[in-house]
């Protein structure tokens, strides 16, 4: 009987400690996933951020483009007035040499 009751004490110190080994790996398999999923996370955050600074530089060569077109619009505008201007001017002496004839 006693025997057979330090049998028993083994036998369960064992699956005693075959569940401190399981209970042990199943943390240390947390921890993997979490640090997997905390590096993952982390990776995503700096591509979104590179992206943005992408983003920006494109929006500012825009910019720039759309300030360029402005001002080289305005100056056909001012070159077509001035045309104008003078293509008037040019029409008014025309017909005063012709009047005066």
């Amino acid at each position: 009987a006693a025997r057979r009751a330090v049998k028993e004490k083994m036998a369960i110190e064992k699956l005693k400690q075959a569940a401190e080994v399981e209970k042990a790996t199943e943390e240390r398999i947390k921890e993997k996933a979490k640090a997997k999923a905390e590096l993952k996370a982390s990776q995503e955050r700096a591509h979104a951020k590179e992206y943005v600074k992408r983003l920006e530089t494109v929006k500012a060569a825009a910019d720039r483009a759309v300030i360029k077109f402005e001002a080289e619009l305005k100056a056909l505008r001012t070159r077509i007035d001035e045309s104008s201007d003078t293509a008037t001017v040019e029409e008014g002496s025309a017909s005063r040499i012709e009047l005066s004839r």
